[in-house]
């Protein structure tokens, strides 16, 4: 069998090859009128990309997000309360601004989630991205949870 010039180790691996070609058309194209939800007799071995996520997706990148806002938000009313910020990297943004704290956190966590979901259908320790992305859900789910039982003493002892 001859092969192409291109042909990699990783062809080998996953004999179905890309067949669209890189250009302006092409870009604009996957931009706005994609169509792409998966591989085409994809194996389950091959990594891909798609150009369209579906809705489960698409909630739990928003429910990460919007428990990233909650944990900032509960971890500053912690602080208030006398905890302390155990990640030293952001404890270090924290000792700079409460604002810059945010930001840091809002966008490295932004920015994590953009690459899961980009990376979605990439197995990582055997692992399909997306998971970690429901992995992450509910770690966030159980730490919003115990900064609330955390918190819970101090508005119900502010209450009475």
């Amino acid at each position: 069998m001859i092969k192409p010039d291109n042909f990699s180790a990783i062809d080998s691996e996953c004999p179905l090859r890309e067949r669209r070609q890189a250009n302006w058309r092409s870009m604009f194209y996957a931009l706005f009128m994609s169509r792409r939800k998966s591989r085409q007799l994809a194996s389950p071995t091959c990594n891909y990309y798609t150009d369209r996520y579906d809705s489960v997706t698409f909630l739990l990148a928003m429910l990460l997000i919007v428990l990233c806002v909650l944990d900032a938000g509960f971890t500053l009313l912690l602080i208030q309360h006398g905890s302390v910020e155990l990640n030293p990297f952001l404890s270090w943004f924290l000792h700079k601004h409460v604002l810059l704290f945010f930001l840091v956190k809002y966008f490295l966590t932004s920015l994590c989630v953009i690459l899961t979901v980009m990376h979605g259908q990439f197995r990582i320790f055997g692992v399909k991205g997306i998971h970690f992305l429901t992995g992450s859900v509910v770690v966030y789910t159980f730490l919003i949870q115990y900064q609330l039982s955390m918190l819970l003493p101090f508005w119900l002892n502010h209450s009475v």
